[in-house]
C-alpha cells in the first residue's frame, strides 16, 4: 500500500475488535481512496477528455473505483457494527464505530460542495444503499 493509503488507513482510528474481513475492507477503502486522489489529480491537471473529444481511460477507471468504493465502505460499515455488537465500540474514538455518526458524515460528504466530485458519489451511494432516508 502506498503512503498516502497507509495516511488514509490510519486516519480511520477503528475499534480493535474489527474482525478480518473489517480490516480487509478498511485497507482496501484506503487504497482506492488513494487511487481515486491520485486520478483526480492528473485529471485536473491534464483534462477529462483526450484530443478526440472522448472521456479519457482515467474517469472510467475512476468511476470504477467510485463504484468499487461505495461497495468496500457497505462492507466497512456492517463489520463496524458487527464489531460494536460483539464487544462494544473499542476505538480511541468511539463516534468511528458509531453508525448514526457515520451516516451523518457521509450526508455532510454528499452534500459538500468543498469534498472531490468522486468522495460526493461514492458517500451519496453508500448512504442510497445502506442508510435508506438519510
Amino acid at each position: 500500500m502506498n503512503e498516502r493509503a497507509e495516511e488514509i488507513h490510519r486516519e480511520l482510528d477503528l475499534p480493535a475488535n474489527l474482525d478480518a474481513s473489517g480490516k480487509l475492507a478498511a485497507r482496501e477503502a484506503a487504497n482506492l481512496t488513494a487511487r481515486i486522489e491520485a486520478i483526480e489529480v492528473e485529471l485536473d491537471k491534464n483534462g477529462m477528455r483526450n484530443r478526440k473529444g472522448e472521456d479519457r481511460t482515467l474517469v472510467q477507471r475512476r468511476d470504477g473505483f467510485s463504484r468499487r468504493l461505495a461497495e468496500v465502505n457497505a462492507q466497512l460499515t456492517e463489520a463496524l457494527a458487527r464489531a460494536r455488537r460483539d464487544g462494544g465500540a473499542t476505538s480511541s474514538t468511539k463516534a468511528s464505530a458509531d453508525l448514526g455518526s457515520s451516516r451523518r458524515r457521509l450526508a455532510a460528504i454528499a452534500a459538500s460542495p468543498e469534498e472531490r466530485a468522486a468522495d460526493r458519489i461514492a458517500a451519496d451511494r453508500t448512504l442510497m444503499d445502506h442508510h435508506p432516508g438519510a
